[in-house]
């Protein structure tokens, strides 16, 4: 038996998928595919692999040292690999030891701007077959199954960055594009997708803009808040929905009076409110993200929620009876791994739904409402996330101390550097 097939890792719609990957490849003469699975950081990483050969080993993975899993912003290993336990405390993890990629064939494509390849997203397994506990895509499945074990599917639509072109031939759904504050700075929003999708969409947007633009001598970045002269930071406003899997209804929707939410969507709504700080880390994980948390801006400085305010942190839109009723979080910053993102959110909210928690009044002055702050850097959104025991819990916390080691060796390099401000307060000074 193959690999996938021994431990049953397709689903019927993964089978068939993979019979048109097959049959696509065989048609279009592809001469090579790209394997790539999107790491700790959301960026793809993986192999590219004659055609022929991924094909034949599709069900069977793709070896790829477990080295990836264990590197910062800088590509620099922040683990003792060749310790025991490698680092992680796991005897799979030691040694740079390989796990496999196993392609998900339903994600697969052909890209337009390299018409003789393909591209498709893998999970990551150890050789028995369990998954990865470090990749953030199967890890974001288990919250979807979570959700989905109680009847119902997330619904987003992200607001994101830079370029057009090719994407719609990519096949992703772009709705708009238009131009924004800043030099050179554009808004790309996308139609909703639910579960597993929108995530994907992401990865392999921000990964094909950069190819892109780069085949065109350009630069495209996903960085917040560039070095650049008259500069607006960017954000990632996660537009999100629980739809029931049984009658479709949005479970947002207030069905009558002056509220915008029901009371499921009023307690999902606290809920993100309540875990903000804890979460900080997953929506904003670079320290430059945080320069963008500013008073009187489109960016929020605090947990609070609004009707159609662009203050607030989460953005009510919708009414009663309005069936595209949704969150619009404006916490996020485009650099954010949209496995953790959506999966905090998800956790975040059915935690509201569970305690039956209150939002409070809407903030029509966010700037001045009393409210938790968020975090004021990225060593303060670590240290929320080390100490909150609600996502040690739900994420595991092997991997909360897994994903903290990195976001701590990326603050320490960065305070070992000597920054231009520094030099130009105190050079002359003293």
């Amino acid at each position: 038996m193959t690999f996938v097939a021994r431990h049953a890792l397709w689903s019927d719609e993964q089978k068939d998928a993979a019979q048109r990957m097959r049959r696509i490849v065989e048609e279009k003469n592809l001469e090579v595919i790209r394997l790539a699975f999107p790491d700790q950081h959301g960026i793809l990483r993986g192999k590219t692999i004659i055609a022929a050969e991924a094909i034949a080993s599709l069900e069977s993975g793709c070896s790829i040292t477990t080295t990836m899993l264990a590197k910062d912003t800088s590509h620099r290993t922040v683990f003792p690999v060749f310790t025991s336990g490698g680092g992680f405390g796991m005897k799979e993890m030691e040694g740079a030891a390989d796990v496999l990629m196993v392609a998900d064939p339903t994600t697969f494509r052909v890209l337009p701007w390299a018409p003789t390849t393909g591209w498709v997203l893998c999970d990551l397994h150890f050789n028995d077959g369990r998954p990865v506990p470090f990749a953030t895509r199967g890890l974001y499945r288990k919250v979807l199954d979570e959700l989905a074990g109680r009847g119902h599917d997330f619904v987003m639509e992200p607001v994101l960055e830079i370029l057009r072109r090719d994407v719609v031939a990519l096949g992703l759904p772009l709705r708009s594009v238009e131009v924004e504050f800043g030099p050179s700075q554009c808004e790309f929003t996308f139609a909703p997708r639910k579960g597993l999708e929108p995530a994907d969409n992401m990865v392999l947007f921000r990964s094909a803009v950069k190819q892109i633009a780069r085949r065109h001598g350009y630069h495209a970045t996903f960085m917040c808040r560039p070095k650049l002269p008259n500069l607006f930071a960017s954000g990632w406003h996660l537009h999100q929905s629980i739809v029931s899997r049984t009658s479709g209804e949005n479970q947002f929707m207030a069905q009558a009076g002056g509220e915008p939410l029901s009371a499921f969507g009023r307690a999902y709504l606290a809920g993100l409110l309540d875990h903000a700080r804890a979460s900080a880390v997953f929506t904003t994980p670079t320290i430059n993200g945080y320069k963008r948390y500013r008073s009187y801006s489109l960016a929020p400085d605090r947990a609070i929620w609004g009707r159609d305010n662009r203050g607030v942190m989460i953005r009510v839109l919708g009414a009663a009876g309005d069936a595209a009723t949704r969150l619009e979080n404006r916490i996020g910053e485009p650099a954010a791994n949209p496995y953790l993102y959506m999966a905090s959110q998800i956790l975040s909210g059915l935690d509201g739904v569970d305690r039956k928690l209150d939002p409070g009044p809407s903030a029509d002055t966010p700037y001045e409402t009393k409210a938790p702050l968020l975090p004021k850097s990225l060593r303060d959104a670590v240290a929320a996330l080390k100490d909150d025991p609600f996502f040690r819990e739900k994420f595991g916390a092997e991997f909360v101390d897994y994903y903290t080691h990195i976001k701590n060796a990326e603050i320490d390099r960065f305070l070992a550097e000597v920054t231009d401000w520094e030099h130009r307060e105190y050079f002359e000074m003293f």
